[in-house]
């Protein structure tokens, strides 16, 4: 009840900063598609490809996406012929299970749900692969769990220090999340397809923000001919299967100058430090989403990790720069 009084509250002040392919299989060999019970019986739907006996390798994707977000990497014959890839979609994600609001705001929930992924699919030190909020999921498993069962860590434009969208003292993220994601949370029960299109509109936008400037414009010498409009409309499709209660809960998490804390801020410098696993921390130099000096400050505190820094590429390396991301991957997983 608390919860919704106060959500109410924050209704009122995401709107005030608003206004100043169904899925299936997806692209290459079909998955093995497994369910496993998260934390609190939330039923989590996991992808997996390649070599059943393979080094394997988890990819989490971020904030308001699918496991689709990794198609790249899934279809990647390199990695499918070494590698078995497990590629869950994140509760409140995809086609994995709802939670109340409650449930995506403790990180202790995200971290169990990350080791039933580990204990259900019996992996042995996997490499743990983590883009945007996916990092900070893992980050919360080395807090509750450490890394005696993880292989290495590759955190991809990650999460590492969050202190809350609507933090005024947050220097994590960028202007373009300002612009974008506070449209994106309004979605509880839209009540005409007009307003539907406002979202799936904020959703666009957000997903270019998640490029380098210029990436989907012809005209732009920063234009990247391997983003599509159809793949652009692709994650427009599977960002609206988001429960906007799961944006929302994510955004709140360190709570907000109005509400004060709900868990604590999200401040892994602790965890950071003691990580004692291979870690290759990658990031985009045109990064608008999350600051880039972010990665830069994680790798500081990651003994002995290794910085792969990409000029000219925006929030999402593993699309933009497909070939380059992959071949650093199967090099990292080896």
């Amino acid at each position: 009840m608390q919860i919704m009084k106060r959500l109410g509250f924050l209704a009122v002040l995401i709107a005030a900063l608003v206004f100043g392919s169904t899925l299936s299989f997806a692209c290459g060999d079909d998955p093995i598609v497994r369910d496993v019970a998260g934390a609190g019986g939330v039923n989590l739907k996991v992808f997996e490809y390649g070599k059943a006996d393979g080094q394997p390798i988890v990819l989490l994707h971020g904030w308001s996406q699918s496991h689709k977000s990794w198609v790249n990497q899934y279809t990647d014959k390199h990695l499918t012929k070494k590698f078995r890839l497990i590629v869950p979609d994140l509760r409140g994600h995809g086609e994995s299970g709802r939670a109340d609001l409650g449930g995506y705001m403790d990180g202790t929930l995200w971290a169990a749900d990350l080791k039933a992924i580990m204990d259900s699919l019996n992996l042995e030190k996997p490499v743990l692969v983590g883009w945007s909020y996916g990092g900070a999921v893992i980050l919360d498993y080395l807090t509750v769990y450490g890394d005696g069962n993880v292989g290495g860590i590759n955190f991809v434009d990650a999460l590492g220090q969050y202190l809350g969208c609507l933090n005024p003292a947050d220097t994590t993220v960028m202007p373009a999340y300002y612009q974008y994601a506070p449209p994106m949370l309004p979605g509880m029960g839209w009540p005409d397809d007009s307003q539907v299109e406002a979202q799936r509109a904020a959703c666009r936008g957000f997903i270019v923000a998640c490029l380098a400037p210029g990436a989907t414009d012809p005209e732009s010498p920063n234009y990247n001919s391997a983003i599509t409009p159809e793949a652009i409309e692709t994650a427009v499709d599977y960002n609206m299967q988001a429960d906007p209660f799961v944006r929302l809960g994510i955004v709140l998490r360190p709570g907000t100058p109005v509400t004060g804390p709900w868990n604590g801020s999200m401040d892994y410098t602790a965890t950071l430090q003691a990580i004692t696993v291979p870690t290759l921390v990658t990031t985009g130099d045109s990064d608008m989403i999350l600051n880039p000096e972010t990665s830069a400050w994680m790798h500081s505190l990651i003994q002995g990790s290794e910085l792969s820094v990409y000029v000219g590429i925006g929030h999402s390396p593993f699309m933009e720069d497909a070939s380059r991301f992959n071949k650093e991957l199967r090099k990292f997983a080896k």
